[in-house]
């Protein structure tokens, strides 16, 4: 019983953590340098992470500490097959070449209604 319970309170306090991206890039919205982007697509324990590392994350985000604007960006992929071997158990494993070919920024659910208002209003 104690070791589940600790095993409840371990999980717990993991959930929630995140990654740090070595990445710098300018708020969509002011131009302020971030420096400090967080992902949550790897190994949620604090490891700062390149992200030429395109097998531990596929986006990284941050807030503009000077607007509030919330950043963040999908990292693009380009996946090419090296190989196909048999596994010996009647299928196959592939070797994959990932490369990655840059950035997208997504734009914020605030960014989205803003852009919908001035269509909806013409400003």
């Amino acid at each position: 019983m104690v070791l589940y319970e600790w095993n409840s309170f371990y999980f717990g306090v993991l959930d929630g953590m995140f990654d740090y991206v070595e990445h710098s890039a300018k708020c969509y919205k002011c131009g302020n340098l971030i420096v400090d982007w967080q992902s949550k697509d790897a190994y949620l324990c604090l490891e700062k992470l390149d992200p030429a590392e395109v097998d531990s994350f596929d986006s990284f985000y941050d807030s503009c500490k000077k607007c509030g604007a919330w950043n963040e960006y999908k990292v693009i992929k380009d996946e090419t097959l090296i190989k196909k071997e048999p596994d010996g158990k009647g299928g196959y494993l592939y070797h994959k070449l990932i490369t990655v070919k840059g950035f997208k920024r997504i734009p914020s659910h605030d960014e989205k209604m803003d852009n919908f208002k001035k269509k909806v209003t013409g400003d």
